[in-house]
């Protein structure tokens, strides 16, 4: 029987660590007013996970630990179109594709689009302007757009949730099967995981 099965292993514990910083990651990225983001953005600045200095600390180790999942934060993060105004168009994701429009994008994008919002590409009338943007954009996710209501003022700001979970709030174990690649259910049948997962910390 592997180690897998025997038992958690390193590479597992190491794994299970990250989605506890994953999901303090998350929790950096939409409690704004939260006392504690506000102490690290003064402290460290306005994006402390893309340039860390100073001497040792815990709060320093800790954000150096943060920096290294930082991206799997990002790659959690999805947005939910409402008004339209926040999410770019070309760089967010906020389609059911795993890649942004800019990665999928059949042609160049010009440079005057890349920091337009989606309620760039909506006409008056809150439909799709298709000319704008169909001819540099594949099939694929042309048809996802078309899937998508177009963005309208009635629905508010548009909003930040955790894509990994079915309930778009983020947990231990979604981020877990994030990074694993995994569903989750095979060790949710575990005691030592049911145990984890029902921690109140996740």
């Amino acid at each position: 029987m592997s180690r897998d099965h025997r038992g958690l292993g390193l590479t597992r514990q190491r794994t299970v660590n990250e989605a506890f910083l994953v999901k303090l990651g998350w929790r950096f990225l939409i409690n704004h007013n939260a006392l504690w983001v506000q102490v690290w953005r003064a402290k460290y600045g306005p994006t402390p996970f893309e340039t860390i200095t100073g001497r040792t600390s815990t709060g320093l180790i800790v954000l150096r630990a943060m920096r290294k999942v930082w991206p799997h934060v990002l790659r959690g993060a999805r947005w939910a179109v409402c008004d339209g105004k926040t999410v770019n168009f070309w760089m967010d994701l906020w389609l059911p594709s795993s890649s942004n429009l800019f990665n999928a994008s059949a042609r160049v994008v010009p440079q005057e689009f890349l920091d337009k919002s989606v309620r760039f590409f909506i006409s008056d009338g809150d439909s799709w302007l298709w000319h704008m943007f169909s001819h540099l954009i594949p099939n694929a996710m042309l048809l996802q757009i078309a899937s998508t209501p177009p963005p309208r003022e009635e629905l508010g700001c548009d909003r930040l949730y955790w894509g990994p979970s079915p309930t778009g709030k983020s947990t231990t174990k979604s981020a877990y099967s994030m990074l694993h690649g995994s569903t989750g259910l095979e060790m949710g049948r575990r005691p030592l995981w049911r145990a984890v997962w029902k921690w109140p910390g996740s």
